[in-house]
């Protein structure tokens, strides 16, 4: 069997408590575990995604957010993505929220890194005479 064309362009990919993130060159993913699904389905009675799919060109911000007894989560913003709600079990669920390992989370710390560069890049800074040509001159007060 051959692999798919989306495996040989992955970035960077870790694995975390409840899912893996996986970046590619346009987008990022998401995959839950299985058995989590089940089991937070059948606990909470709900449906949570199990594959998230999210374009680096919407991101507009990213984020950690701790917690005292499980890992930080990841937190990814864009235009019309779920706000955390405060509870941990239901937040680590969410189509833009990955859970970090108990153990060793520097492949995430890798892939954060690269991400962040990536869109970075994709920002250009603006140009520094339209900058400087916006801003009013400093006045000190005696």
């Amino acid at each position: 069997m051959e692999p798919s064309a989306d495996v040989d362009k992955a970035i960077a990919r870790c694995s975390g408590t409840f899912s893996t993130l996986t970046l590619f060159e346009t987008h990022l993913s998401i995959d839950r575990s299985q058995f989590i699904c089940d089991v937070h389905e059948v606990v909470f009675r709900s449906h949570p995604i199990r594959k998230s799919r999210i374009e680096l060109s919407e991101i507009t911000d990213l984020g950690l957010t701790a917690s005292m007894a499980l890992p930080p989560l990841f937190v990814i913003r864009f235009a019309g993505c779920s706000q955390l709600t405060g509870s941990i079990l239901h937040d680590a669920i969410l189509e833009n929220v990955h859970m970090l390992s108990f153990i060793d989370n520097r492949p995430f710390y890798a892939l954060y890194h690269e991400l962040e560069c990536m869109i970075s890049a994709r920002r250009r800074p603006a140009d520094p005479e339209t900058v400087s040509a916006g801003r009013r001159p400093f006045r000190s007060f005696p």
